[in-house]
């Protein structure tokens, strides 16, 4: 979960300017990689050898 420490955190890197978009596409980011953290805490990931089946059946 996003803390605003976290997004203060972040939002310190940034640049004195920046647009909306930029600030949007930061957030959706920092959530998209808490959530895969938290998803590999508990153990909800797939194998490689799993991806691999995906993958090939994409190609077909």
């Amino acid at each position: 979960m996003l803390t605003k420490a976290k997004v203060i955190s972040e939002l310190n890197k940034f640049p004195e300017e920046f647009s909306m978009d930029e600030l949007f596409e930061k957030l959706i980011l920092m959530e998209k990689i808490d959530k895969a953290r938290e998803q590999s805490a508990r153990g909800d990931v797939v194998s490689e050898a799993e991806l691999d089946y995906e993958v090939k059946k994409w190609f077909e």
